[in-house]
């Protein structure tokens, strides 16, 4: 009786190792990205001046273009974030934000990519959307942060969607801009996805 109640024992333990086993290779599997990589996205969003202006405004267009390479689960970029925004300013009604840096991305499992970038920021403030590049011009910082789901749909070609969040602060006209957006995406990879 003894020895069917240890060997049920040793039993349950092996047991839990597998199931262990089984979740930890479940949740570590990630395709590998390998090379040069170019990615465009663009979605809409909500942006919050907290410092010069005091409002929020409707984000039309915000954006994290970047290119870089990767190295199996991490990956280096340069990129553009910002977006248009739609919000009045003295005789202004849109202003548009940008920014420019590096930044590093993990491909995490489940096809679920983190990055983070930072670098040079401005801001332009504009009568129609159509002369986004504006007047006044105020420079500064900005930071991004993205969480994103990519789809592969040929090995050289994914897309995805996601959520951002950057944070811009100019120095000279003091503002300082926070937005939190929504996109879709498309990624171009030179070699293929394994």
């Amino acid at each position: 009786m003894i020895t069917h109640k240890v060997r049920m024992e040793d039993a349950m333990r092996h047991t839990e190792m597998v199931f262990i086993s089984i979740i930890f290779l479940a949740t570590t599997f990630t395709e590998a990205h390998e090379g040069l990589f170019l990615k465009f996205s663009v979605g809409p969003g909500v942006t919050i001046e907290t410092a010069g202006i005091n409002k929020t405004g409707v984000t039309i267009a915000a954006k994290n273009h970047s290119v870089g390479w990767a190295f199996n689960r991490f990956a280096v970029f340069f990129g553009e974030f910002g977006g248009l925004i739609r919000q009045d300013f003295d005789e202004y009604n849109y202003i548009n934000l940008d920014a420019f840096g590096p930044g590093i991305i993990w491909y995490a499992p489940h096809a679920v990519q983190l990055s983070f970038s930072g670098g040079y920021g401005q801001t332009a403030f504009a009568r129609k959307w159509t002369e986004a590049t504006g007047d006044v011009k105020s420079k500064g910082y900005g930071i991004n942060m993205s969480l994103d789901k990519e789809w592969m749909i040929a090995k050289r070609f994914g897309l995805g969607t996601g959520a951002q969040t950057f944070y811009i602060r100019t120095k000279n006209n003091d503002f300082t801009f926070l937005n939190f957006s929504l996109k879709g995406m498309v990624t171009f990879y030179l070699t293929p996805i394994r």
